[in-house]
C-alpha cells in the first residue's frame, strides 16, 4: 500500500455498513489501514434492501467465511418453475448457496467491524465530500485519502464526486414469514413468470428463521411498476407451504442494480 500522510483523519471513509461497506472495510482493516464507516442506519438489521442470499465465492472469498454456523443455511440446488409450476430440480457438484439470518448478520458484521479497529458511526448519513489536496474532506468524517461509496443503487458518493451511475436496475420486493419450512428447503426455488416477474423471477427460499419470498422485474424510472408480491404469493402458496393465515414477519424492497455504472467507477 502506498504511505498515506498522517494529516489525514482516516485513510479510508466507506459510506454505507452493508454487504460490500463492511467488505471493503474489513480489508482495508486487515492491511492496517485506519478506516471509518458512515451508516445512516441506528441499526444495521433494520429496513434491509436486500436478500441476504449469498454466493458460494462470497462465502469463501470474503470475510464472511468466518459467518457464525446458526446465522445461515446451505442450499446445494435450484428447483426452477415454468409459469404451470412444473418444475425441474438443477444441481452444479460442489455448489452451493446460502440464506441467511439477515438482520442479525448484519448486526455481526457490525461487531466485526468495530473488534477489527474499524471507526463504525451509526447514524450518520453521508451528506457531502470535497476534494482537499491529494484527499476528500467528507462532512462529519474529516480529511481522508480516499473515499469508498457503497451505498446503493442511488449512490450519492456516486453523484457528490462525478462517478458513474447504474442505469440498468431491477426492482424488487420480498416478505418473509418467520417459522414457517418449506417442502424442500434445500433448494433455491425460482420462479418464471412473465405476469409476476417479467424480465427476471420470483423466488422462495428456506433461511434459518423461515421463509423468504420475493420477486424482481425490470425498472423503468419512466413507467414504474409495483410488483405484485400479494398476488405471487397467492400463486406459489401451495408449493411453498404457506398457509392461507400467515402474516409476513418482515418486507424488504429496493432497486438492484444490474451491470456496471454508465461512466467510471473510480477517481482521482
Amino acid at each position: 500500500m502506498p504511505h498515506i500522510p498522517s494529516a489525514y483523519d482516516h485513510d479510508v471513509v466507506i459510506v454505507g455498513a452493508s454487504f460490500a461497506g463492511a467488505a471493503c472495510a474489513l480489508a482495508a482493516a486487515q492491511y492496517g489501514l485506519r478506516v471509518c464507516v458512515l451508516e445512516r442506519k441506528a441499526d444495521p438489521g433494520e429496513r434491509l434492501h436486500t436478500t441476504g442470499i449469498v454466493v458460494k465465492e462470497a462465502m469463501e472469498q470474503t470475510w464472511l467465511r468466518r459467518m457464525p454456523e446458526h446465522l445461515v443455511q446451505r442450499v446445494a440446488n435450484v428447483r426452477l418453475y415454468a409459469p404451470n409450476l412444473r418444475s425441474v430440480l438443477l444441481a452444479a457438484p460442489g455448489y452451493y448457496f446460502l440464506t441467511t439470518d439477515t438482520p442479525n448478520l448484519m448486526r455481526w458484521l457490525a461487531s466485526e467491524l468495530r473488534a477489527n479497529g474499524v471507526d463504525l458511526r451509526l447514524q450518520q448519513s453521508f451528506t457531502d465530500a470535497r476534494r482537499s489536496g491529494d484527499g476528500w474532506q467528507v462532512a462529519g468524517a474529516g480529511r481522508c485519502a480516499y473515499l469508498v461509496g457503497a451505498d446503493g443503487a442511488r449512490s450519492r458518493v456516486a453523484r457528490c464526486t462525478g462517478l458513474g451511475q447504474v442505469r440498468d436496475n431491477l426492482y424488487g420486493v420480498e416478505r418473509e414469514f418467520a417459522g414457517l419450512q418449506l417442502p424442500q428447503g434445500d433448494a433455491l426455488h425460482c420462479f418464471v413468470s412473465k405476469r409476476f416477474a417479467p424480465g427476471y423471477i420470483g423466488w422462495v427460499a428456506q433461511n434459518p428463521t423461515g421463509l423468504q419470498v420475493g420477486l424482481a422485474l425490470r425498472h423503468d424510472p419512466q413507467r414504474v411498476q409495483a410488483p405484485d408480491i400479494d398476488g405471487f404469493i397467492s400463486h406459489v402458496r401451495d408449493v411453498a407451504g404457506i398457509p392461507q393465515s400467515a402474516t409476513p414477519s418482515a418486507t424488504r424492497a429496493g432497486l438492484v442494480p444490474c451491470g456496471r455504472p454508465e461512466g467510471p467507477i473510480t477517481g482521482p
